[in-house]
């Protein structure tokens, strides 16, 4: 399936509660330091975009 959700952590330290990580099957780390959530939130979209190709299969010529 090519469903997805994200979860992004918005705090300044510590790590999400057990229950919340419990529901997400894998867990990524962008950076050690502290990320604002924005940033954060348009990396994981361009990495996403990048990795099902939207810009290729949207604006490729010929």
């Amino acid at each position: 399936s090519d469903d997805v959700i994200v979860g992004v952590g918005a705090f300044p330290h510590g790590e999400f509660s057990g229950g919340v990580k419990d529901a997400f099957a894998h867990h990524l780390s962008l950076d050690r330091d502290v990320m604002m959530a924005w940033h954060a939130c348009a990396a994981i979209v361009w990495m996403y975009s990048k990795r099902v190709q939207v810009i290729k299969r949207r604006y490729s010529v010929g």
